[in-house]
């Protein structure tokens, strides 16, 4: 009896430094070692929305084989909110189920302050982060941080229309102030800078990426 009493007592003992073990193990880490945030929306760091409340609030934007798009008849007829998910703000981190980010999918979502691509995503739309405002200049936009994990992603993202460019322009890089790409996908691609930007060094959560910023003030 004294025997089961005290393995008793030290299962009991051992079953906090159990617990903790386990807890940790459900962190989830990035490359760089810290903590990383799931798919979903954020706004000041706090999670608002997650992939499947985005998925389920938002359905048209989302299609059954990884995509995310905009209303195409709705550019076509001149209305307004083309895109879906005209009305989201915050930090976007997109989940690794989408593969392509379709026409008009964040056309006008001018409150959107910064969007992480996986590399799961492989193709940009025409205008996917355009306005309506005008072809020539797109007007301000919040997106200023955007990460990119994909290769494909970097080699198509573009700053939008010009008068020499056609309108298949996808404009990600419109209001970009801070561009965040894996040193990976810039060392294997023919693409080594962004036009007009700067290339360092990341750090902290950020050293296993090159940070792009604006040459001078955009």
């Amino acid at each position: 009896m004294k025997k089961l009493l005290t393995i008793f007592l030290s299962l009991c003992l051992c079953l906090p430094f159990v617990l903790a073990l386990s807890g940790c193990s459900k962190s989830t880490n990035n490359k760089n070692g810290s903590s990383e945030k799931g798919a979903g929306l954020y706004q000041n760091g706090k999670l608002v929305k997650t992939w499947a409340q985005l998925v389920e609030e938002f359905p048209n934007a989302f299609t059954k084989d990884g995509g995310i798009v905009g209303n195409t008849n709705a550019y076509m007829l001149g209305q307004g909110n083309v895109s879906y998910l005209f009305d989201i703000s915050g930090d976007l981190i997109i989940d690794d189920s989408i593969e392509y980010i379709g026409q008009f999918a964040f056309y006008d979502c001018t409150k959107i302050t910064s969007i992480k691509f996986p590399s799961s995503v492989k193709t940009l739309g025409m205008r996917a982060f355009g306005n309506g405002s005008t072809l020539i200049s797109p007007s301000p936009s919040a997106l200023h941080t955007i990460i990119i994990d994909s290769a494909e992603v970097y080699s198509q993202a573009d700053f939008g229309w010009t008068a020499s460019m056609n309108n298949n322009a996808n404009g990600l890089l419109a209001a970009a102030t801070t561009v965040y790409v894996l040193k990976s996908i810039v060392d294997s691609s023919t693409i080594k800078d962004i036009n007009g930007f700067t290339k360092a060094n990341g750090s902290g959560n950020y050293k296993d990426y090159y940070v792009f910023t604006p040459a001078k003030t955009k």
